[in-house]
């Protein structure tokens, strides 16, 4: 993961009439913009677009916005952003003033503007176009970060937090302000989450985990109080700045606004209750993080997502672990601290979205050897392994073949073989050690030197010989992630063969490397 400090500003601005605005069945409008780009001297931002959609999506999804009634701007110029504006107006009108307008921004700013690419937009200028939306309320967002100078930068250029103040028009009055920092801390984005933290918690929020009361609606009230407990914990366990997220209320009641609700055919998976644990869920088989939570001492978290396979690590220290777990629509699954796969903190950290409780292999590998009598060898093998996440449990099959001249014949040798062997991941640090019992059906051809005087002389030049031999084998080996399904590995191993020739029995040792190519699911 890589951390950014970075200055974020969240606000919430409301606009009442006398009757307290919007009622619950107002249709909801929306414009969201995200700009990777911002003035000359910024970095390129990676997460602004993702943002912008993942935040319509979710009132797409729980908030009453229909898709029609959402726009999206990537990467849009400041034209473009007043047009839209325009654009919008122009619908609102149409509709009437029972409605809830949201305006989302995510890219580069400073204290008095918004970095649209290489374009200054005035806060001011933003002012006045939300107060020309002809609605009883309107919610704005604004998030923009601040970069350290190795990691890349989003965001102000002041330390300070910044707020937007919003001019109530003539005959409405109430303004509520949310912000991912108190004044003179820094804000954190994250590459894990891909995302702003306090923007990615405010979303998890609106999937209801906030909903407190559990009456399958998140308001303003519950969507800001789990968004900071949220935003303090996972700032506190990083090497940056504690953040704590602050809100201003200037209208009573406000509080209780319903931002999204949470059907009954919603699948939800149920977190337990607990002190310092971080669970992470994340989506299969993409590896993606569906939501980042922090566990309550006081009440069990409720997340909304959608029908699929999901990976749910529990990052704990020693009680860490993970589970794997299908869902279908209208399910509620309740997790509890025993469900989880005992593993070590580090191996979740390590792997990520991309660690298989259990997992299966295909490989296919070429070797290179050298054989008991100090002749050259080659081995093609195919193997199929199943096991957990420190063990796999193989099988394999290999047909390989040798050859030594020397001044009395040359010898041939082939074989067919397989073995069964166990394989400890990253047992001696980053090598995979493994151990197995191997056993082969041997065939060998003696052909003299000078076959071809002897077989004249009427002689027999080709001896044939078979047997077989079984013994253990051993070798460590170290694998290269190519995706999230294929790898390759190099292997260095041998075996100790006992086999019977004539009337002796004798120990063969061969040992070489391998190369092959690996796909897991």
């Amino acid at each position: 993961m890589i951390r950014c400090f970075c200055l974020a500003c969240l606000l919430w601005t409301c606009l009442y009439g006398c009757a307290f605005g919007a009622t619950p069945d107002a249709r909801r409008f929306a414009i969201a913009v995200g700009h990777n780009s911002g003035l000359p001297a910024e970095s390129t931002l990676q997460y602004t677009e993702q943002d912008a959609e993942r935040f319509i999506q979710t009132l797409i999804d729980g908030g009453g916005l229909s898709a029609d009634d959402a726009v999206i701007l990537k990467g849009p110029d400041v034209e473009s952003i007043r047009a839209a504006f325009e654009t919008m107006k122009r619908r609102l009108q149409a509709h009437g003033p029972n409605a809830v307008f949201i305006f989302y921004y995510s890219g580069h700013g400073d204290a008095d503007h918004l970095h649209v690419g290489a374009e200054r937009f005035p806060l001011k200028a933003l002012t006045r176009l939300l107060d020309s939306m002809p609605v009883q309320l309107k919610l704005a967002v604004v998030d923009a970060c601040r970069g350290t100078t190795d990691t890349q930068t989003k965001g102000f250029k002041r330390a300070e937090p910044f707020a937007i103040n919003l001019r109530s028009p003539e005959g409405m009055t109430g303004v509520v302000t949310l912000r991912s920092s108190s004044e003179g801390e820094l804000s954190q984005e994250s590459q894990q989450l891909q995302g702003a933290v306090f923007t990615h918690y405010l979303v998890t929020a609106l999937k209801g985990a906030a909903d407190f009361d559990e009456d399958r609606a998140v308001s303003l009230h519950e969507a800001y109080t789990y968004a900071y407990r949220q935003t303090v914990n996972r700032s506190a366990a990083g090497p940056g700045n504690i953040m704590h997220p602050s809100v201003e209320y200037d209208v009573e009641g406000v509080g209780g606004f319903i931002l999204t609700r949470t059907e009954p055919e919603t699948v939800h998976l149920v977190l337990p209750p607990g002190t310092g644990s971080q669970y992470l869920i994340f989506a299969q088989p993409s590896g993606a993080v569906v939501a980042e939570i922090w566990s309550d001492p006081d009440r069990s978290i409720k997340v909304a997502t959608t029908r699929g396979r999901y990976l749910v690590q529990r990052r704990a220290g020693r009680h860490s672990g993970a589970l794997e777990l299908r869902v279908r629509e209208g399910e509620i699954h309740t997790l509890y601290p025993d469900d989880f796969q005992r593993l070590p903190q580090s191996v979740l950290t390590r792997k990520g979205g991309a660690l298989r409780l259990v997992h299966h292999e295909l490989r296919a590998g070429h070797s290179a050897l050298v054989m008991h009598r100090g002749q050259l060898g080659q081995r093609t093998r195919i193997r199929y392994g199943f096991g957990r996440v420190t063990w796999t449990l193989s099988a394999a099959v290999e047909r390989g073949h040798s050859r030594e001249d020397s001044t009395v014949d040359t010898r041939d040798e082939s074989w067919w073989g397989g073995d069964l062997r166990i394989e400890f991941r990253k047992l001696l640090g980053p090598l995979d050690v493994h151990l197995g019992m191997v056993g082969r059906w041997i065939r060998q051809t003696y052909t003299r030197v000078d076959a071809e005087r002897v077989r004249q002389a009427g002689y027999r030049a080709d001896f044939d010989f078979s047997g077989s031999g079984f013994g253990p084998s051993m070798g460590c080996g170290y694998r290269v992630a190519l995706s999230r399904q294929w790898a390759l590995t190099v292997d260095v191993g041998g075996t100790a063969l006992g086999t019977r020739e004539g009337a002796e029995d004798y120990i063969r040792l061969d040992g070489g490397g391998e190369l092959a190519l690996v796909y897991e699911w």
